[in-house]
């Protein structure tokens, strides 16, 4: 395994500060591409989402899910790396498996090992790895598929098959892969406003220091873990999996707002919580920023009602469902009034009672 290159101050990898800023205005911003906005969520929220979606609303979303995260990855891949370097690459699938995983590992998505390749240029090509406790089966298997086919420059298909435990042989061939998706799954940026809220950061990495306070990394398995309460997180473009949410809601007719809400907050009533969000508004300004959820510019709480307004929100449906929950948490009350609405420049406000 290659050595991890550790920030000398807090510890952290140092691939996460040089490809992401954790900004005074409540988002995630990735370097290399500056809209592309990038959330640091508990991985295990990812899937429950769209079980979720998948077993209320009857519409089966794997496709959808993996189209996204494919074609965003393969946009980032040849947006950023030279076309004679991706070709030369892709002659060269050890290293270039060995260089994926390692950034993989870093961001929290699980381990990875080459096992094994094919490159004549016909359509028996193939790439053989084997994956471990991926953070999303669905999503990791969508960002192998959609860094081989830019190296390449061929559409391709991918399969995982279980090995046992949480390992999967992962093959990907030659093959075209339509969806009937392609023009439909756009990506939209709302504009950020700009804050400049000062968070405490590394003097080495420039990263909040409440990072690594809060979270350590395993290089061995690719985890990032909660030091307080081992729940695993990742580093994740999330702003994709909008234009998932869209997509269903073309596919059923029907808004699907309230469901992703319910998933949110049955995600935070059945899981183990280290910190209450809410119990003051510094404790909710800074789990939001850490996650890249946005900035909270007010908050009022008497006991009964809580009212705040968060800036720059990205994915508001998400962040309602999970501020609900909290509050069910915190009150003891077994449902609760959610009135939200959120503007055209991603101002989500939030009154619960």
């Amino acid at each position: 395994m290659r050595r991890p290159d550790l920030c000398s101050s807090c510890g952290i990898p140092l691939y996460v500060g040089k490809m992401h800023q954790w900004s005074g205005d409540g988002v995630i911003i990735h370097k290399v591409m500056s809209r592309s906005n990038v959330f640091f969520m508990e991985s295990e929220n990812i899937d429950a989402v769209f079980n979720t979606l998948d077993r209320e609303l009857g519409v089966p979303i794997e496709n959808i899910i993996m189209e996204c995260t494919r074609r965003g990855n393969r946009r980032f891949m040849e947006q950023n790396i030279p076309a004679p370097l991706r070709w030369m690459l892709s002659y060269m699938p050890r290293l270039s498996s060995g260089l994926i995983s390692y950034a993989g590992k870093t961001l929290g998505f699980g381990s990875s090992e080459f096992v094994g390749a094919r490159r004549r240029g016909d359509e028996k090509d193939c790439l053989v790895h084997i994956i471990h406790d991926p953070y999303s089966l669905s999503s990791m298997l969508a960002d192998a598929l959609g860094v081989t086919e830019a190296f390449t420059g061929q559409d391709g298909t991918v399969e995982g098959l279980p090995l046992g435990g949480d390992s999967y042989l992962v093959v990907m061939r030659t093959g075209e892969h339509r969806t009937g998706l392609e023009e439909r799954l756009q990506l939209i940026h709302p504009p950020v406003k700009t804050i400049g809220y000062d968070l405490p950061r590394c003097e080495k990495c420039r990263l909040p220091l409440e990072l690594s306070a809060r979270y350590r990394w395993d290089m061995r398995k690719g985890f990032i873990l909660s030091k307080a309460s081992g729940r695993r997180m990742v580093i994740t473009g999330f702003d994709n999996y909008e234009a998932v949410f869209r997509e269903i809601e073309e596919e059923i007719g029907e808004g699907i707002s309230q469901v992703i809400v319910d998933a949110q907050r049955e995600f935070v009533l059945h899981s183990n919580w280290d910190e209450n969000w809410i119990e003051s508004e510094s404790a909710l300004r800074i789990n939001l920023m850490l996650r890249g959820l946005g900035y909270l510019s007010s908050y009022f709480q008497d006991g009964e009602h809580l009212k705040v307004t968060i800036l720059n929100c990205l994915i508001p449906k998400q962040v309602v469902g999970m501020l609900q929950g909290f509050y069910e948490l915190d009150s003891g009350k077994d449902s609760s009034t959610c009135v939200w609405s959120v503007g055209q420049e991603a101002d989500l406000q939030i009154e619960l009672s």
